[in-house]
């Protein structure tokens, strides 16, 4: 057999895997994407719910009292509620960028790994 053959077979080889693993890959694809959903979702969920608690919060503890203590209350604990929502919303987004790159990235080197080295992919 010389080398232009089998390359060529090689390559038919890969293709027959790789249409053969195309619904698994699709599952484990739609499975992740799924995952990191949820992980957004309970993210966002936990960080509105901490903003609506500290409200409720300030809202009791301000009940009653003239416009002056409620502000001078305001400078004392409104930081709370800014570090909620600018510190914690902003780097839990950014995170969630940084973990959807590196799935896409794990998913690329598994999917590579199973042309080049003729390996199962690493997550199967």
């Amino acid at each position: 057999m010389s080398k232009k053959d089998s390359g060529r077979n090689g390559s038919i080889r890969w293709k027959y895997k790789f249409v053969r693993m195309t619904p698994n890959i699709k599952r484990y694809i739609i499975h992740k994407f799924d995952e990191i959903d949820q992980f957004k979702y309970f993210t966002i969920s936990a960080i509105e719910d901490e903003k609506k608690s500290i409200k409720k919060r300030f809202k009791k503890d301000t009940d009653g009292m003239s416009e002056e203590e409620v502000q001078e209350y305001f400078d004392w604990y409104g930081e709370d509620y800014f570090i909620i929502e600018d510190v914690f919303e902003k780097i839990s987004l950014n995170s969630f960028i940084i973990i959807l790159y590196s799935y896409i990235e794990s998913g690329l080197t598994s999917l590579c790994s199973v042309g080049v080295h003729s390996k199962p992919p690493l997550f199967f």
